[in-house]
Parts: C-alpha cells; sequence; structure tokens
C-alpha cells in the first residue's frame, strides 16, 4: 500500500473512528484502526465488536493495500506532523513507513485477515430519513437515557417505527424523552433498541447536510450517511410501556417564555449538589397579571 494524504483530511476521518478504540482490551486487534486503500479512495474502519465505525474519505492512491496499526500511536504521531502531506506506505512483516517533510515514523501493525469482519447488510429493511431531522431528535432525547447496569433494557434509546413515523423514547425511571417525526410511508413497522454509546457516537457522526440510511437485522442496525457508515448491535429484551406514564388529559396547563424560564433553571441549579439535584419552582396563581400592573404603576408615577 502506498498513498498520498492530507494531514487534516486524515485527522478528521481519524476522529470519526477512533472513539469507540479502547486500550485495554483482551483482543490487541481491537485497539487497531484497519486502514484500506483502493483506486482514488481510503477506507478507515474500528470496533469493539459491538460497535463498528467505516469512515471514508479520497486520496491519492498510488498502490492499493490493507492494513491494521495501533489507533492510538498512529493518531497521535499524525497530529504532530507539520501541516504538509503525509506518504504512507506498508511493507514487509506488517510495517507501516510514515514520511511527511523532514518527519519519518516507523510503527508495527497486524494483517488485516486478524481484524474483525463487520456484517454485511444487503436485502434488509431499511429508512432514508434527512441527518438534520435524526440529529435533533437524538439531541432532545438522549439525556433521559440510563446508565444502571441493573436495567440494561434502558441504556439505550426505543426507536419505533409505525406508520410511516419514527419514534424515539428513552427513560432511566425518572425521566422519560419522546419525539416523533414522520418517516415515509415506506418505512416498515419495526422496534428496536439502540445502545447509548451507539447514540453518542451517531449523534457525534450526523451533518446539518444529507441523508442517513438506517437498515435493520435481527439484532443489528446499520446508519449508513456519504462517508460515515456506523454498524451496531441491539439490545435484546422489551422496553417499558411508556404511553402509560404520560398523561393522556392534563387538568392544568401553564404556558411560559421558553428562555427566562431557562435561565431561571440554570441560576436555581447553581446551588444544587450531586444527592440532590433537584429545584423547587412555585406556580403561584395570577402572579404574572399581578406583576404588570405594579409594573404599570410604577412606570405611571414616574
Amino acid at each position: 500500500m502506498k498513498l498520498k494524504i492530507l494531514k487534516s483530511e486524515l485527522i478528521k476521518n481519524i476522529q470519526n473512528v477512533q472513539n469507540i478504540i479502547s486500550s485495554r482490551t483482551n483482543l490487541p486487534i481491537l485497539a487497531n484502526v484497519l486502514i484500506e486503500a483502493d483506486q482514488d479512495e481510503v477506507k478507515l474502519t474500528s470496533t469493539d465488536l459491538d460497535i463498528g465505525i467505516i469512515s471514508i474519505f479520497k486520496s491519492e492512491v498510488e498502490e492499493p493495500g490493507a492494513i491494521t496499526v495501533p489507533a492510538k500511536r498512529f493518531s497521535d504521531i499524525i497530529k504532530e506532523l507539520p501541516d504538509e502531506d503525509i506518504l504512507i506506505t506498508t511493507m514487509k512483516n506488517n510495517s507501516m513507513a510514515i514520511k511527511c517533510g523532514k518527519c519519518f515514523f516507523k510503527i508495527l501493525g497486524l494483517p488485516k485477515e486478524d481484524f474483525p469482519k463487520l456484517p454485511d447488510f444487503k436485502k434488509d429493511p431499511h429508512v432514508v430519513m434527512d441527518q438534520v431531522v435524526l440529529k435533533k431528535m437524538l439531541s432532545m432525547t438522549c439525556f433521559a437515557m440510563s446508565r444502571d447496569e441493573a436495567r440494561y433494557v434502558l441504556n439505550g434509546a426505543l426507536f419505533l417505527f409505525k406508520a410511516g413515523h419514527l419514534i424515539i423514547v428513552t427513560t432511566d425511571g425518572k425521566r422519560l424523552g419522546l419525539i416523533k417525526k414522520e418517516t415515509g410511508k415506506d418505512a416498515p413497522d419495526r422496534a428496536i433498541i439502540i445502545p447509548s454509546k451507539t447514540i453518542y457516537e451517531l449523534n457525534r457522526a450526523l451533518g446539518e447536510d444529507g441523508q442517513i440510511k438506517l437498515t435493520f437485522s435481527e439484532n443489528q442496525v446499520r446508519f449508513e450517511s456519504e462517508n460515515i457508515t456506523i454498524i451496531s448491535r441491539l439490545i435484546e429484551g422489551a422496553f417499558p410501556d411508556y404511553e402509560q406514564v404520560i398523561p393522556q388529559e392534563a387538568k392544568e396547563k401553564i404556558v411560559v417564555e421558553r428562555e427566562p424560564l431557562l435561565l431561571g433553571i440554570k441560576r436555581a441549579a447553581l446551588l444544587t449538589t450531586q444527592d440532590s439535584q433537584s429545584i423547587k419552582i412555585d406556580v403561584l396563581k395570577n402572579r404574572r397579571s399581578e406583576e404588570r400592573r405594579v409594573g404599570k404603576e410604577c412606570r405611571s408615577r414616574w
């Protein structure tokens, strides 16, 4: 393998796949990133066996090939190189040479054959959505995902495809987040639970433009955009019946302006502690109208 890459382009794509890689693993190959070069395209792949990420970008490929190298060491080297074109070459014994300006590094890797193969999705049902829509849905619901290992089924988000709509539900037993958006008539009815780790990586990878393709298999899901693909195992189990805890009717409703309420909550939250993360909201009848009346009287006096 022999290729020439822009430093900025390589760093951006390394960051796309590096977050799921852990150096503390029983399988050394899982601490590596798979680098594949073919024609004018380079593909980086990482996995921890529960989630896999693929990042693809254009580059000048002189000789095709593939190798896996330690992800952290490779990333640290690339970050310290000067802002020039980087020449990467693989040699015998699964070693890689990195040249940039007057800098030269040589690191040892492992063959592509040792790297776990990610599952293939061919004839499985799928849904296509705008990235910005899904990103907003995740941002508005991910706060309520649980971290309690005792209730593992809550450590993720429920994706419920029903009647041409996608409903995302999260809960930790105390809070509940729910959002519903239209996906199209061709969307298959399906309910899946996606792990929180996948949700965070997906939210980070989604952009403001383009579309995302969601493909389902029996126990896995794939999110595929133009440059990034995320494949994840699903959480097995039954998600709680969230509809039972949502009040169907509200006897009393309060309409407030969003920004003043948010600022007030932030100020009150400054005095919360780790053991007591709650604030008290008092709702007083006719308080707003009374404040307006007093304000008018004060202005009339001046």
